[in-house]
Parts: C-alpha cells; structure tokens; sequence
C-alpha cells in the first residue's frame, strides 16, 4: 500500500485485521466459480431475528488442484463467519446510541501432496490450519456528533504440517548435542527417511479504544480522532520438531552445524502499543476554494518484554500530513509527507541458534566397531537485542481533473526507508582443537591422547539481523478515464507506472556464501577478499489498458484488460575488476581494510580476484504484454453469469538470457 495514510494506521502487515462483511438483513446469495484448477462456492444470508437485532452468515468452500492431469495433489479452503448486530437506545440518523457488533469467523486450510508410486524419494508433506477469532466492535454515541467506538479480538490457530523425504548422504561424522561442548558422535551414512513436524498453536490478542469528536473551531470544521492500541501474540505449540540423528539437511562441511529442532517456547511474546491522534480540517476559502487538511500523530511502541507495561524495546514518533486544495470545481491539488514504522518478523527478532559442529577427529576405519568421531558443538546467538523499528518517509504530490466527462489524475511520490531490517554480517572465529590417537585393541575405536596436540582457528560469519538497510523508490502514475463513446457504448480507461527503486543492504561481501565456506575448511588460506555492499537498482514502466462495452438492455458487460510492460530494468552498482576489493578477512575474523593506491602491490596478489554474483551490465526485459478477458450477463432471479480467461493469447515472456532479466506469465486461465 502507498500514501501517506493516516495516525490511526501503523503497520500494514501487521496486527488484526477487522472486515466488515455484509451484516444485518441480506437476502440469501449463492454463486459458484470455477476453471481448470479451482473451483469456488459462497453462499451469504442474514435476517432480523428481534426487533433490534440481526444475524448474518457467510460461508465459502474452495478448492484448488496443484498440478490438474499430473497429480491429485490439492488444496482445500472453507471459511465461514456468523455475525450479529444489536442495538439499544433511541436513533439518530439511523443509527442506535449504543450499536455492537459480534463476529465469529472460522477458517480451516487443507494442502496434501501424497505419495507417489513412481517416486523413490517418498516425498510427502500435508499442512493443516485452524483459525478461529471473536472479535467486537462497540460503538457508543456521545452527543450528536461525537462517539467512541472500543474494537476488541481475540484469535487461536493451529498450525499442523509434515514434510518427509528419502535423504541420501556420504560418511559423515555427527553429533546431536544440544548444548555447547565436546562429545563422541558416530557416523552417518546411506539413505534414511527424514521427517520433520511443525505444531504451532499462535494466539494475538488485539484491543483499540478511540474517540470521535466533530465540530467547528477557528473558521474550519473538524473531525478529531484520537485513539490507543494494544496488541500481543504468542505460539503455545510444541514448535518444529525431528529426529536428530536423521536431518533434513544432508550437507556438512565440518564447520556448519545439523540442523536442530526448535521449541516455540524459545520465541518470547510479542508486545506492542501504540497512541495516535488525527484532525481533518475543511474550510472554504475566498475565491470559493475548498480546503481539506489532515494532521496527526502516531506514536508506535515496541516493548522489550512480554507485556505491555515492560521497558520500552524501540519507540518511534511518526507524524502525518495531508493537504487538498480544490482549485475550480473541476480541479484539486493535494500533496501529503509522513513518516511510518514497521515492526520487524518475529523471525528476526527472535532468529534461531547457530550451531557450529567443529570435527575433531574423523577416524572412519573399514570396521565401524574401529571408528572414531569427535566433535565440538558451539553455539551462537544471532538475536539483536537493539534491532527495532524500520522507519519510512513518505511524500507525494498530485492533482485531479474532470475534463469534460474524462476524469484524469497524475501523483509523483518519494518514499526512503531507513533502517530497514537486513542482515549484518558479523565476523569472529573459533579454535578448534587436533589430537593424537591412542590406537585400540581390535574390534575397539582408539582413544584421544589429552591434551589436544595443537589447535586452529575457523572463521566464521555469524549472520545478525540488524536496521541496516535503506530503499529509496522514486515514482509518478498516471490514471485516465475517458468519456464513454455512446454510438459505440464503450468507454476507455488508462493507468500508467514509471517505477524506479534503489536499495543498499549494508555490511559487506565476502563473495557468496561457496567462496566462504570453502575459506572456513581450508586452513593453509589465510585470508580472503571482502568487498563493500553493492547497491541494487531497479526501473519498471507498465500501462494497463481496459476496454468496457455494454449492452444495458440485454444485461451484458465486455471488459478486455491489457497489461503493457514498457520497460523492466535492474543492475547493480558495485566494483568487479581485481582491484575493487575493500580488504580482507583473517582467519581470526579481523577485518582489514586496503587503502586502493595500495592494492596492486605484490603482497595482494592473491586477493586480486574478479567478484562474481552482481548484474553490473544493465539487464533490460523486451517491452510485452498480455490481455485478459471478461464477459458477464444477467439471468433471470437476480442471476449472473460470467466467463473470464487470463493472459487469453498464452503469451509466456522471456526467459533468463545474458543482459536480460527474466519475466513469466502465467499460461491461460479461463473459468
């Protein structure tokens, strides 16, 4: 979403989302969709069931097929929600003193991809979801234009899914340990059945008191808003679980730790608060000019701990302006600045563990009863205890016209976003102890010889998240609808985009996570290169094109869609030759920077290395587009039909090719 919105909006991806579906008194509605891969029925109905109260009720069945023809692998989706309305004291404009509003909404999602005989990896995995939230909102009538309004709701899920696949893996030495320190493990090897569970039960409680005031002060007349919010979620499930001794992963480098499992129990709640208060001015001004203003503030908080009344985490301020100006009747110039937050994934503020599984001895004799693994578990904890709010910057400016019978609008905007939460980086090492081996009897393992004979250290990079990431999106549209042409009963609408981001994530590069690993396990290199950040750019422009013909007197619509990509470009900027490189790394995790008059000398000779993994060339998409198309009528008993089809001409865009970026389309739908 984009605009500068206002005080009483905080995060768009986060928090309880009320919906207002039809209440009170509807007569019953069923319809039914279908194509190839889907099929989608709803059937919606509400009556009055006392004088001042109603109940309503909507309920959906979906089904969808992965692969139609290929697998009987699908999907599942019912939803279903039972309202009702009630109402005390005398109306006024309709509406009782005191209205409230109660919502039962329920949601089961089913996903099942079985088996399959032909296979041999027997790969299978299902998820299975419930979601069940009350929610209320109460709307209590002040004066007589004035009220207060409480918004409060309560959700439970359960999160169920499985995943299992046949795993093949060479000799390798393990450990399950799950705590920090050395132990004797064994070996691994040949093909086992890995499974892996999730059992998640989420709950979020979320609560919002808020006061409405209208009136007329200083010349303008006011709409005041000014409200709190509190909000908290928390998973009571088990978390992921596996066995140990049988991963998911089947890669290990000696360095890089198995994966473990992880309890939800480890993932602290998460509290947040937030104030706000927001004015809507309008006047008329001489010249018989209409202006419109809105001001506010929100003050968004993050606690540290688990509750609301717990230390402030991060806090952020974040204030909000609109202006529209209604020049001539036909005409209004508006322009807004803000600034929002953005509270970051649980998964990145709580990250899990890292662990690293060093080998100390990998003694893999011809009899396993002689074999010999030992290892030393370290774990390391990514968590940023300062990371908190991405905060974003808005601003645009635009205008609307009517023109005769066309309605035109054209908005610029800016938006930088700081402190966005990314990853950093954080180098370090670990020693990692060699020993001399006592050999055993026959049929034994042999015996370490303590003390350990030497040590080394392994680098490593410990990937924190951290508000080290900065965008910045510059971007004009432009909307057209254009007066409808009657001899033909058709009209044209236009919407065009000119797009353009830039982004820099901070940190450094150490050339690709393959580049580093290798400097983990090979303990004769000393050093490796490390460059700065590259910075990632990217411009689009697309125009959407609609063409609406009607036939009113036999109930028919004809809507045909077409998506034009003009344009579709995205490069890095960052150093590739030799001699780009910031420094480099030692095996002690120090970084050390070279001056660049320094680079050539032959002392960094081995760090003259090309750096691969950027798009320095400009990648450029060829201008396409595809059409869809939508033909709906009217039937007798309040009826409709409709046929769609997507993408109607199959177009299936460009693949990745050298100096240009990929872009699909999906191949033709139709229902």
């Amino acid at each position: 979403m984009r605009g500068v919105p206002s005080a009483r909006y905080g995060d768009l991806t986060q928090g309880a989302v009320i919906v207002e579906t039809r209440a009170g008194v509807v007569d019953p509605d069923a319809a039914v969709q279908f194509d190839a891969r889907s099929w989608d029925a709803s059937l919606v109905a509400g009556r009055q069931v006392f004088h001042t109260q109603t109940v309503s009720a909507n309920a959906d069945v979906a089904r969808y097929l992965v692969s139609p023809g290929i697998t009987g692998d699908q999907a599942l989706r019912l939803t279903f929600q039972l309202a009702h309305r009630v109402g005390f004291g005398a109306e006024q404009q309709g509406d009782p003193r005191l209205l409230l509003d109660t919502r039962l909404d329920v949601s089961h999602l089913r996903e099942d991809r079985q088996i399959r005989p032909e296979e041999q990896t027997q790969y299978m995995t299902w998820n299975h979801q419930w979601m069940v939230r009350l929610s209320n909102r109460t709307r209590l009538r002040l004066g007589e234009r004035s009220r207060l309004l409480v918004t409060l709701s309560l959700d439970r899920e359960s999160q169920q899914s499985y995943w299992q696949q046949n795993q093949t893996s060479g000799a390798m030495p393990f450990t399950d340990r799950l705590t920090a320190g050395q132990s004797v493990g064994h070996f691994i090897a040949g093909q086992y059945l890995a499974r892996l569970t999730l059992d998640g039960a989420p709950w979020q409680v979320y609560g919002r008191i808020e006061a409405e005031l209208h009136g007329s002060w200083l010349g303008f007349d006011h709409g005041l808003l000014a409200g709190a919010e509190l909000r908290r979620e928390w998973n009571a499930g088990p978390g992921y679980d596996f066995d140990i001794a049988q991963p998911p992963q089947i890669s290990f480098d000696g360095v890089q730790g198995f994966d473990r499992p992880r309890p939800f129990s480890q993932i602290p709640p998460l509290a947040t608060s937030a104030l706000y208060a927001d004015d809507r001015l309008t006047r008329v001004l001489p010249g018989n000019l209409l202006l419109s203003l809105q001001a506010g503030a929100r003050l968004d908080v993050l606690n540290r701990g688990t509750s609301w009344t717990s230390s402030v985490r991060d806090a952020l301020l974040e204030p909000r302006f609109n202006v529209e100006l209604g020049v001539r009747p036909w005409l209004r110039l508006r322009g807004g600045w803000g600034q929002t937050a953005k509270l970051p994934s649980l998964d990145a503020l709580y990250p899990a563990p890292s662990y690293y599984d060093l080998v100390n001895v990998n003694y893999y004799a011809n009899d396993p009863a002689e074999r010999l693994a030992a290892l030393t578990t370290f774990i390391l904890d990514p968590t940023n205890p300062d990371l908190g709010f991405s905060k974003a910057a808005k601003a645009e400016a635009g205008l609307e016209a009517e023109v005769g019978g066309a309605a035109l609008s054209a908005v610029a905007y800016h938006e930088r976003l700081t402190g966005g939460a990314g990853t950093q980086p954080e180098p370090g090492f670990l020693l990692r102890d060699h020993y001399q081996l006592q050999p055993g009897a026959p049929g034994e393992p042999p015996t370490l010889i303590q003390p350990p004979d030497y040590a080394d250290t392994i680098p490593v990079l410990l990937q924190r998240r951290a508000n080290n990431t900065t965008m910045s999106t510059d971007g004009v549209e432009l909307t057209a609808f254009l007066p409808e042409i009657h001899w033909l009963r058709t009209r044209f609408e236009i919407q065009g985009a000119w797009i353009q981001t830039q982004t820099d994530e901070g940190g450094f590069d150490v050339g690709g996570p393959t580049r580093f690993q290798d400097f983990e396990i090979t303990p004769s290199q000393e050093r490796i290169p490390y460059w700065d950040p590259a910075v990632h750019g990217g411009r689009t422009v697309i125009a959407t094109y609609r063409i609406i013909h009607q036939q009113p007197q036999v109930g028919l619509v004809i809507t045909a869609a077409i998506q034009h990509n003009i344009a579709d470009r995205v490069w890095d900027q960052g150093g590739t030759d030799t001699l780009s490189f910031a420094g480099y790394m030692t095996r002690s995790g120090q970084l050390v920077p070279v001056p660049p008059d320094q680079r050539t000398d032959p002392q960094y000779a081995d760090l003259r290395r090309q750096r691969t993994g950027l798009f320095i060339d400009q990648r450029t998409t060829p201008a396409d587009w595809l059409m869809s198309l939508q033909v709906a009528k009217t039937l007798p008993f309040d009826g409709r039909l409709s046929f769609w089809a997507v993408n109607a001409f199959d177009r299936r865009g460009y693949f990745l090719e050298p100096k240009v970026e990929a872009r699909f389309y999906d191949s033709t739908r139709f229902g």
